[in-house]
């Protein structure tokens, strides 16, 4: 049954016999395929999950609901979507090493990873496929292109569906790309409705958009 507002308890109940398990892998792995550290660095991605994870269980409480993570790294966001009860995900990556090693993790735990190559720009899907399409941490990255991925992920969306972003607006060592409320509403044009809302912890980094196709 769904019960508004429980979902970090939720969240961080899955799963606790095998978390040291999990952790030891993923070390292992970011080493073996050579990925940058910051893959393990868990506390980092959370607050930025956590403002996706809350909204999605607030907005969207339908386990059913179609989601594209596009930039999904090693999948950390696939696994507590899971907890939650969500069942259809999808997660793409232009990095063929995060999708190996997603690959295993998620395995490790019975899941179906569902992993693939892409990027917000170019997802390789179909039209009309996902209620929600998200994509967390990937806006400052240096190869990536806003005004193709609004319209990416405007073309992918089923009607009425969302698109959910994490924007930086204060420029730091790891957010160089910066973008502007008025901007993102020239981007975002195609939308019906675009929202502007708080990221908890990261409040004068960054920004959440929520657009409804």
């Amino acid at each position: 049954m769904y019960e508004k507002g429980k979902w970090l308890r939720r969240v961080q109940s899955g799963y606790p016999e095998k978390w040291k398990e999990y952790l030891a892998e993923k070390e292992r792995l970011v080493v073996e395929y050579g990925l940058h550290k910051y893959f393990l660095w868990d506390d980092y991605f959370k607050p930025h999950q956590n403002f996706f994870l809350r909204w999605l269980w607030d907005t969207l409480p339908n386990r059913d609901t179609a989601i594209l993570d596009a930039g999904c790294g090693i999948g950390f966001l696939a696994l507590r979507l899971h907890n939650l009860g969500y069942n259809d995900y999808h997660g793409i990556d232009v990095n063929e090493s995060s999708i190996a090693v997603g690959t295993k993790l998620l395995s490790k735990f019975g899941l179906d990873p569902n992993l693939r190559s892409g990027s917000v720009g170019e997802t390789g899907f179909e039209e009309g496929q996902f209620n929600v399409v998200c994509a967390l941490d990937a806006s400052y990255d240096s190869g990536f292109d806003m005004e193709r991925a609004c319209k990416e992920a405007h073309r992918v969306l089923k009607r009425r569906g969302y698109l959910v972003m994490d924007i930086a607006y204060t420029p730091s060592e790891l957010y160089t790309k910066l973008y502007g409320k008025d901007e993102m509403e020239e981007y975002l044009s195609d939308f019906s409705s675009v929202e502007f809302l708080s990221i908890p912890k990261r409040e004068d980094l960054k920004y959440g958009v929520v657009a409804r196709r």
